[in-house]
């Protein structure tokens, strides 16, 4: 993501406050306040006459929010969401098309269930459902859930137990099961088995801040500064809602008829029913909706306050420079309260150079912390101790294990991975010896935890062109030009392919090594240039679109070319470098002529050399290490064997 692409309300966030002095940021925003301040008590009366013609449960959980207030400053902040209030104040459906927000993307996606398909189904549903709660069998995990249940009821989330027949005709039942997170339950509600989300239509493609946004937004910043201003340290801070669904009400029909949740009593052995006054935490609707009042927020908070700060579901990451944290902090808090929103305060911390968000960690760069490293390595030794890991698990382990690699610097991780997917996709229950070489592999970064940087610097390219070409029983050869971005020639390599680097490649089943040498072309370049290369952009341009696939993906299509990939990917991580690989049209591909030809000279430059079977044996260095690979025909590879 660049700089041009986040977010409207983002850029002119960071753009006032670059342009601006702290003094003058922080004495917009203490006006901004006291307006606002204004505002909310001209406001009163209108507020309290607006809650008073609603009904009791939807007043009871609206009761702190300042609907007007949020109304006013969405249309002062340019929100295109113009029925946000009055959706809020309605209730959200929890089936049926949902309401358009005119800021996300538009994109349809039908209900794979009529509502009135579902009403046809649901006294039968619920009949099923009720003799199907049973207990978990894991420890600890019932009456989690269960008592996690009485504490929502005793906030006023919930209300029951009540009867199943007071359920109306049409109504649905949907179970409650808990995930242990750590070292507390979260209770979800199953509203995919109830078929509740199968009859919701969507309009739209709900979009969120994730990690590249908060990257972006950091780098902006950092880049953004005034040309002669002293250097400031910039901080940060995560503010996070509580219970934030729970803020939300449900629409009448929606409490009526799709409310009602069946939880396993540990204590009875038996099934109960609550009922929900608010958004539940497992529908889709509930997920859009409560966006929708999220991204409210966030756009104010950018176009009024003119903060510095993204969104991710509960969570808002604020970047601030240090001299204005303290006054930041104190905006940011009456701004919530304003609102009406509740915050976790036992979740507020200081700002720092230091913040934790969604199990990552910023430290001037992006990192996972401490508890998921640990988390994940410990879940990784216990799979190796015991010599299994089941499909469910698997996959459970694959999505914690993909966005913990998102963390990380470099894309060995991400070619580990391979392996477990390919353990899950078989439906193998037996840890073989490859996936036990690359989860101990995958273990071993993420002890490093080597963290993702966020760069500023955005204009020092360079570009590689790599090419190779070999015919069977005639020479080849391997050639690449790297160019800065003014077009100026840096360096070049033109050499022929020997017949003993042919023997070394070659298995016996092969007909041409073109695959090989297209990749070693790579794997050469980033190599022989590296004091050229290091702290810079990369475009590594070939013509080979097989290799540009297997580069992009760090997924081989085959054993050799796994060496080399994980030989590019080393030398990246050494060189601080993440590549973009482009594929050019051979005819346009200036390296054509260097693996095709033997050059000596090139724009006054005379070329540099290299040993293409050294290069080769590099690569097989990988092999002896900790390895995805280590059966099949890896062995012979390692001795030289073709």
């Amino acid at each position: 993501m660049m700089a041009d692409e986040i977010p409207g309300p983002m850029l002119e966030a960071v753009k006032f406050n670059s342009l601006q002095s702290p003094e003058a940021v922080a004495k917009h925003r203490s006006e901004t306040i006291r307006r606002l301040i204004s505002m909310a008590n001209t406001l009163d009366r209108s507020e309290a006459k607006l809650k008073s013609e609603l009904p009791e449960r939807r007043r009871e959980v609206l009761g702190k929010k300042r609907l007007l207030l949020f109304k006013a400053l969405l249309e002062e902040a340019g929100s295109a969401d113009n029925n946000l209030v009055d959706d809020i104040c309605r209730g959200f459906d929890l089936v049926g098309r949902l309401p358009e927000s005119n800021y996300f993307e538009k994109r349809f996606k039908p209900a794979n269930l009529a509502p009135a398909s579902l009403r046809e189904v649901a006294e039968k549903a619920r009949v099923a459902l009720l003799g199907s709660v049973q207990s978990s069998g894991q420890p600890g995990l019932d009456s989690g859930v269960y008592e996690a249940t009485l504490k929502e009821r005793e906030k006023g989330f919930l209300v029951g137990p009540v009867a199943a027949d007071t359920i109306p005709e049409g109504g649905t039942l949907t179970r409650r099961f808990g995930v242990i997170q750590r070292d507390k339950v979260r209770p979800i509600d199953d509203y995919r088995s109830s078929l509740v989300n199968a009859a919701v239509a969507q309009p739209e493609a709900v979009s969120l801040h994730g990690i590249d946004h908060v990257a972006c937004l950091g780098s902006c910043i950092l880049r953004s500064s005034s040309p002669g201003t002293p250097d400031e340290g910039l901080e940060a801070k995560c503010w996070d809602l509580a219970a934030a669904y729970k803020q939300v009400p449900l629409s009448d029909p929606a409490y009526h008829l799709d409310s009602n949740i069946a939880v396993y009593n540990p204590i009875t052995g038996q099934p109960e029913i609550f009922q929900q006054k608010v958004l539940p935490f497992g529908s889709i609707a509930s997920v859009t909706a409560f966006l929708r009042c999220a991204t409210g927020i966030w756009l104010i908070g950018s176009a009024v306050l003119f903060l510095t700060w993204t969104s991710y579901f509960d969570d808002d990451l604020n970047f601030s420079k240090t001299s204005l944290c303290k006054h930041t902090d104190i905006c940011i808090s009456v701004f919530f309260r304003l609102l009406g929103w509740d915050l976790s305060e036992e979740k507020l911390v200081p700002y720092s150079q230091c913040c934790k968000i969604l199990g990552v960690e910023l430290v001037l760069s992006i990192q996972n912390t401490q508890a998921r490293q640990t988390e994940l390595t410990e879940t990784i030794a216990a799979i190796l101790k015991r010599g299994n890991l089941t499909r469910v698990e698997g996959e459970k382990l694959r999505g914690r294990l993909q966005f913990a690699s998102n963390q990380l610097f470099g894309r060995r991780f991400r070619n580990c991975l391979t392996a477990l997917n390919t353990h899950v996709k078989q439906g193998s229950r037996h840890v073989s010896h490859d996936l036990r070489a690359a989860l101990t592999l995958m273990s071993k970064f993420l002890g490093l935890n080597r963290p993702r940087l966020v760069d500023v610097n955005f204009l020092e390219w360079v570009h590689l062109y790599v090419d190779a070409s070999y015919e069977q029983g005639e020479k080849g050869g391997v050639g690449g030009v790297l160019y800065d971005s003014q077009g100026n020639c840096l360096g070049f390599f033109s050499e022929p392919v020997s017949s003993e680097l042919v023997s070394k490649i070659k298995r016996a089943d092969q007909e041409t090594i073109i695959f090989e040498l297209e990749g070693l072309a790579v794997a050469t370049g980033l190599a022989l240039f590296k004091d050229l290369l290091r702290g810079k952009r990369l475009v590594i341009f070939t013509d080979n679109q097989a290799v540009q696939s297997c580069l992009i993906k760090s997924k081989p299509s085959n054993k050799h070319m796994d060496l080399v990939i994980r030989f590019i990917c080393s030398t990246e991580e050494e060189l601080d470098v993440m590549s973009w690989v482009e594929r050019v049209p051979s005819q346009s591909n200036p390296a054509d002529v260097f693996s095709r030809e033997i050059v000596e000279f090139f724009e006054g430059l005379k070329k540099s050399q290299v040993n293409l079977e050294e290069m080769w044996d590099k690569s097989l260095k990988e092999a002896w290490a900790e390895s995805l690979y280590t059966g099949e025909w890896r062995d012979p590879i390692c001795k030289g064997e073709t």
